[in-house]
């Protein structure tokens, strides 16, 4: 959560980039993050007494 008298510290290499390097790099952020949930919502499935294909 952010505050309105939050200090925000962007890491200079966010800040040299450009918008389509930004984009990209939401991009790859995002797809590691779907990643990584991926493998939670599996083992969660996984301890079900019903079986779930998808």
């Amino acid at each position: 959560m952010v505050c309105e008298n939050d200090i925000l510290e962007i890491p200079e290499e966010y800040k040299k980039m450009s918008e389509e390097e930004l984009d990209r790099q939401i991009e790859k952020l995002y797809e590691t993050m779907k990643d990584q949930n991926r493998g939670k919502v599996r083992e969660k499935v996984a301890r079900l007494p019903v079986r779930i294909f998808f």
